[in-house]
Parts: structure tokens; C-alpha cells; sequence
């Protein structure tokens, strides 16, 4: 896996099947993840809960039994000075006697001693003694037992511990001491439980004798309206909630005096502090993990989809025809292995297509063409597009018969060399061919002679695939694939080579029969030509060298193929009419009359007549029916002027004039070349178009050896009978 799919991205999620991934991914992993994190923060959340309500019920109880150890301690003050009073009593005034001592002591906040008379001496610290006594307590004092007593007044509850001091027999005074609520509370050491909780002793009405920090009121009195104190429950006081419990401090027996109560709370805050921390650390916990889970999830998602989106662009290239792209993927799985079958698949697919396009660019340039040398080139140019090859070759046989005369035209792979060879097959060689017909394969030491040309041996050229062509039923060439090394070709390939030859075998035939085709309308339009100039023996000849002289003139000006072949044709047939003509107008041996004139001058439109049904030549019937228009108006049939005789016509017209002149004719000798020249100069611009004219004379000066093939007379003996 390359170091960028280890980059977080969301591109990937463009993709549906991404996309469905993820929300997979994050159902099976995301989700249980969640599930099992929430519910372990409730089970760890109730769990502290639990051991935190332990704890403030241990501290309660430790708190409640505090409590009652400091009232041992105080009920031994309480004997204590009881038995100093004892001793003291008659010795002088006991009036501030314990003031040093109340002063020293955190227990006590004054000492007063209650007379018979009820009478109150203060010991030490300010006097005070309970207002009343229940009749239980009174009967604990009576008993010389201690009494716990609590009074209420303007400054707040006090707290009074008593006893009976018997001074002599018959009198009794009371000890009363004035207890410090935070001694009773806390102890001596200021804080009897944990910093983080808080302590409060209420009195057996819940009026608070001692607290931490104040009690809210709304609960107190909820409290008073039950009548008793939860053992757990929850308070609130300044906008924050308090977790407690409480515990009853019985003191019925010993001191005759209704329960206190210990109160153990600690704000919820920190009572939970731990879940608290956890709560804090609990969302970063998840979101981590989601980020994690998220990011391996987007690392394995990229790790699959990159290779997908990179095979669904191919997929789309080799949709769009485009077969030289390929997948890039290196990710040491199947995905790599897919892959690299896409690339293959696509380079099939990129050859056969490519094949099956040459092939049909082969078929369309073949089958379009006209005459053997197209299809000649075109296999030559092309064949190394339908099957890879080192050299091409194309055989062709000129002639039938035992042993035909062949051609062999090669060409190497790169188009460097070309070779054209007539060969002499064997008879072993003609039967080899015969036999495969399909195709065959010939290596090094099976090389035919008809193969042994510089360009495969200079190539290195050893081994062939050969395909055979025939043209009903009979061997009329071959197609040979050359290479360098043993043909590295499957059967798809010979495939499409048979198919390359086939289509080559269809044009062949077809160029032939249009070539034959051709030779017979050449020979036909020769044959009504040599019949109009057979007719007349002044004639003979005449249609032939026109057309030969309008031909040269014709590639003097430029004169496109097609325009060239319509005017060869037209010179052949120019005056097809005079087959209508008596003999013995052409024949006259003096110069015609009017009526026989007008007789002649009917030969154009005879001709046009002739060549209409005929739709192939209906190119050439404005040269048949304007040649005898002149530029001045003052021609035949219809005396058009200029440029409104076509052009065609104005340039053969100079040509068949001119031969007029230079043969014999019945009422006159042939004029000399120079005097005719002179003559058909002279009707330039009246007669003969000016261009033409000039264009003729230069085509004359020419020698006519020098002239293109094609100029050269269309058949080269004219009978004269």
C-alpha cells in the first residue's frame, strides 16, 4: 500500500459503494463501540455511586460515634469539676472560679452552678442554665445520673450537660456545663471527617446545632413536616445538589434527652469527582476513537476504491475507444492482480479494435478502389495494422494459363524499403499454395523463391505466414506476413488475417471486372468511332487523332482527370451523328450547297439524339452537340456566343478544325501544318476560343513522343476500308 492512501481524505466518498462501505463500517464498528462506551459509563457511574454512598454512610456512622465519645469526655469534665466544686464548697465565693479553665478548654463554653434556690453562679464563661426539664431528666438528675439538655433561646441553641452536686445532706445544686457545638460536632481538632464532605449535628426538633455550611431550609423544614431524617437522600443549597445520609445518636438512657442527629453530605460534584474525570475524558475517549476507527476506515476504504475508481476510469477510457490507457495499481492484492488482467484485456481489446478499424479502413480503401495499384499500396501500408509483422508482401498473378507470370510487390515493417519482382512460381509452389488454402507457415528453411527479395533478407526477415488469394476458384495471389523470429500469432490473429485476404481477394475481383468493364467500354466507344470515320474513307482516322490533339491540349491548360476522361470520350464520339448523314453529302466531291449544307449541320444534334438514352455518356453530349458553335454567334446548331458554349466544347472544336484542314478531303487537298496553324490563329476570338488557341500551339510544338502515355492514340490502327 503506497504512503498516500495513509493520508486522510474524504474524496473517496464520492462513490456510492464507498459511501456504503462506511456506513457499514461505522454500523459493525462505530455503533457497538458506542453502545459498549455509554454503557459502561452508566455501569461505572453507578458503581461509584454506590461506593460513594458507602462512604458517606461510613463517615456518618463514624461521625455519630465521635459524637458520642466526646460526650464521654465531656460527662468526665462534668465529674471532674463536679468533685472540685465538692472539695472547694464553703472554702470562699466559687464565683469565677473556672474561668481559666473554661478558657483553656474547647469543650466548654461557660460553667454554671445551679443552687437549690435555682440560683446561678457562674463558674467560668457566661452563666446559663436550661430554661425547663422534662420529667425524665429530672428523674436521671434525682438518680445522680447526667442529663443532656438543650435550650433554645434569642442567641440560638446551647447545649447544657448537668448533674446533681450534693454539697451536704438535704442540699443539692446542679452542675451545668455549656457544651461548644463544633467540639461536639468535630472534636477538638477542628475536622473530624474527610475535607471534601460536610458535617452538621441537628438537635431533636432539626434545629442545627452544628453544620459545615448552612443547611438549606427548604430542607430542614422538610424534614420536620416527616418527622425523621432519611438515611440517604440528596439536598440542594446554592445552586448545587448534595448527596447525604444520616444517623440518630441515641441518648434516651443515659442522658434523658431525645436523639441528636449526624448529617454526612458531600456535594455531587465531588462526590462523583471520579465520574466527573471520567465524564471529561470519557467524549475525548469516544471521539478518539471514532477518529481513529475513521481514519483505518478511510485508509482501507482508499486502499479498495482507489483501485476501483482507477478501473472504472479505464472502464470508461476503453469505453470511449480509448485502448492505450492502462490501471495503475500496486496494492499486493487481488486488486492488483485485477488489474493487471484489465491491462491485459485492454491490450486485446486495443488490438483486436484497432485490427477490426484497419480492417475496415483496409475494406473502405480497397473495395473504393478503381484499379490493382490502390489495393497494392493499401495492403502494403496498412496490413501491419491488422497483425503485428516485420515485412509485407503482396503477390499477384498477371496472366493464367500452366504457369502464370507473377508479381510480387514487398515491403518492410517500417516502410523503409520497397521491392517489385516478377517471379516464376514452381509447380510445387503453385500446389503448396493450392493445397492451404487458408494459409500456411514457412519457416527459414522452407523460404520460396518467390519470397527471396533484399528487402526481407536485409531485414532479417525468416519466418512467413502466407495467405492465399482466389479469384474464382483460381490461385490469383497471395498475402505473406514476414518475421523476423518464429510468428508469435494466435489463432484470433490468422483470423483476421484470412479476413484481410478475403477482403483483398473481393477488390481484386472487383478491379478486374471493372477493369474488364472498362476495356469493353473503351472498346466499344472505339468501335463507333472507327464506325463513323469507316463510313467515309476522308473520315478515317479523324475521330482519333482529334481526340489525341484535344487530350494534349487538355493537359496543357490543367485539366482535371475527370475533365480529361469526359473529353477523351467526347473526341471519340464527336461526330457519332454522321452516321445519319447520306454518304453522298460526305462524299461530295465539290463544296455542298445550302440544302446539303443544312443536311450536315443536322450530324450534331443526330449525335446528341444517339447518346441520350444512354445515361453514362451524357457528359460527353455537349461536346457532341457545340463543337461547330463559334465564339462570334455564328456557329451550329444554335449560335451561341463566348463563354456560352461549354468550355469542352471550345477546345475540341480547335483540334477538329485543325484536322479538317490538314486531310484530304473530296473537294480539296490537305492544307500544310504551317498554313492551317496560320488560319486557325487568325479565327482566334471570332472562331476559336483565344486560351485554347494558344494552349493548342504550344501543345503542337511539343514532340509527340514526349507526350504522357494516356495522350498516346486510343487504339493504334485504324482500318481504312
Amino acid at each position: 500500500m503506497r504512503w498516500q492512501n495513509l493520508r486522510p481524505s474524504a474524496a473517496f466518498l464520492r462513490t456510492r459503494v464507498a459511501r456504503r462501505v462506511l456506513l457499514l463500517f461505522s454500523v459493525c464498528a462505530l455503533v457497538p463501540v458506542a453502545a459498549l462506551a455509554v454503557t459502561s459509563y452508566f455501569v461505572v457511574s453507578k458503581q461509584l455511586h454506590d461506593q460513594s454512598l458507602e462512604r458517606v454512610t461510613h463517615e456518618n456512622r463514624e461521625a455519630r460515634q465521635a459524637v458520642a465519645e466526646r460526650l464521654t469526655n465531656v460527662r468526665l469534665d462534668l465529674a471532674g469539676i463536679s468533685e472540685m466544686l465538692r472539695r472547694r464548697m464553703g472554702e470562699g465565693p466559687l464565683e469565677g472560679a473556672l474561668d481559666s479553665f473554661v478558657t483553656a478548654s474547647p469543650r466548654l463554653r461557660g460553667v454554671t452552678l445551679q443552687t437549690g434556690s435555682d440560683e446561678a453562679v457562674r463558674l467560668g464563661g457566661p452563666a446559663s442554665v436550661p430554661s425547663a426539664l422534662s420529667a425524665k431528666q429530672r428523674e436521671n438528675l434525682g438518680s445522680g445520673k447526667e442529663v443532656l439538655a438543650i435550650a433554645h433561646g434569642e442567641a440560638g441553641p446551647m447545649i447544657f450537660v448537668g448533674r446533681i452536686l450534693e454539697v451536704r445532706a438535704g442540699t443539692q445544686h446542679v452542675v451545668w456545663l455549656s457544651l461548644d457545638h463544633e467540639y461536639l460536632a468535630v472534636g477538638e481538632e477542628g475536622r473530624s471527617i474527610p475535607t471534601d464532605m460536610e458535617l452538621c449535628l441537628l438537635d431533636y426538633e432539626y434545629t442545627v446545632l452544628f453544620c459545615t455550611m448552612p443547611l438549606a431550609d427548604a430542607t430542614v423544614n422538610e424534614w420536620r413536616s416527616g418527622a425523621t431524617v432519611p438515611s440517604q437522600f440528596e439536598w440542594r443549597s446554592g445552586g448545587e445538589t448534595y448527596i447525604g445520609g444520616s444517623t440518630q445518636i441515641s441518648l434516651g438512657y443515659e442522658w434523658a434527652s431525645p436523639n441528636l442527629t449526624v448529617v454526612v453530605s458531600q456535594p455531587r460534584l465531588d462526590f462523583f469527582d471520579s465520574v466527573g474525570t471520567f465524564k471529561r475524558w470519557f467524549p475525548l475517549i469516544i471521539l478518539l476513537t471514532v477518529l481513529v476507527a475513521l481514519y483505518l476506515s478511510n485508509v482501507q476504504i482508499r486502499t479498495s476504491m482507489d483501485p476501483l475508481e482507477k478501473l472504472q476510469e479505464g472502464t470508461q477510457r476503453i469505453a470511449a475507444r480509448d485502448f492505450d490507457s492502462r490501471v495503475h495499481v500496486e496494492s499486493q492484492d487481488e486488486f492488483q492482480d485485477l488489474a493487471t488482467s484489465f491491462n491485459a484485456m485492454a491490450n486485446r481489446l486495443g488490438r483486436q479494435f484497432n485490427a477490426l478499424t484497419t480492417i475496415n479502413e483496409i475494406d473502405r480503401a480497397v473495395l473504393s478502389a478503381l484499379d490493382t495499384d490502390v489495393i497494392v499500396d493499401t495492403v502494403l501500408a496498412r496490413a501491419r495494422g491488422v497483425i503485428e509483422c516485420d515485412g509485407v508482401a503482396l503477390s499477384l498473378a498477371e496472366s493464367d494459363g500452366a504457369a502464370p507470370q507473377w508479381t510480387l510487390f514487398a515491403t518492410a515493417a517500417n516502410g523503409s524499403g520497397r521491392a517489385v519482382k516478377n517471379v516464376q512460381l514452381s509447380e510445387e509452389e503453385l500446389g503448396e499454395l493450392a493445397k492451404h488454402r487458408e494459409f500456411m507457415f514457412l519457416g527459414p528453411e522452407r523460404r520460396p523463391s518467390y519470397l527471396d527479395v533484399p528487402v526481407f533478407r536485409d531485414g532479417g526477415i525468416r519466418s512467413f505466414l502466407v495467405l492465399p488469394i482466389f479469384l474464382k476458384q483460381k490461385l490469383s495471389g497471395a498475402i505473406t506476413l514476414g518475421y523476423t523470429h518464429d510468428p508469435p500469432v494466435g489463432e484470433e490473429d490468422v483470423v483476421q488475417a484470412r479476413q484481410l485476404a478475403d477482403q483483398v481477394a473481393v477488390a481484386l475481383s472487383n478491379a478486374r471486372l471493372l477493369e474488364e468493364l472498362d476495356d469493353f467500354n473503351w472498346g466499344a466507344l472505339a468501335a463507333l468511332a472507327q464506325t463513323v470515320d469507316a463510313k467515309s474513307p476522308w473520315t478515317a482516322g479523324h475521330s482519333q487523332r482529334v481526340t489525341q490533339s484535344s487530350l494534349r491540349v487538355g493537359r496543357k491548360m490543367g485539366l482535371d482527370p475527370e475533365q480529361l476522361d469526359v473529353l477523351h470520350r467526347g473526341g471519340l464520339l464527336h461526330d457519332i451523328g454522321k452516321i445519319g448523314v447520306p454518304a453522298e453529302v460526305l462524299d461530295k466531291p465539290g463544296r455542298l450547297n445550302d440544302e446539303e449544307y443544312a443536311v450536315m449541320k443536322q450530324h450534331v444534334t443526330i449525335g446528341a439524339r444517339i447518346l441520350k438514352p444512354i445515361a453514362a455518356y451524357a457528359g460527353m453530349i455537349p461536346i457532341v452537340l457545340r463543337h461547330h458553335e463559334r465564339m462570334d454567334g455564328t456557329g451550329y446548331p444554335d449560335g451561341l456566343v463566348g463563354e456560352e458554349i461549354p468550355f469542352l466544347a471550345r477546345l475540341l472544336a480547335v483540334p477538329d478544325v485543325f484536322d479538317a484542314l490538314t486531310s484530304d478531303r473530296p473537294y480539296r487537298k490537305a492544307m500544310p501544318y504551317s498554313e492551317a496553324t496560320a488560319l486557325i490563329e487568325s479565327e482566334s476570338g471570332d472562331h476559336f476560343d483565344p486560351q485554347v488557341v494558344a494552349a493548342f500551339k504550344a501543345a503542337m510544338q511539343e514532340p509527340e513522343s514526349e507526350a504522357p502515355q494516356e495522350l498516346r492514340p486510343v487504339f493504334p490502327e485504324v482500318g481504312t476500308a
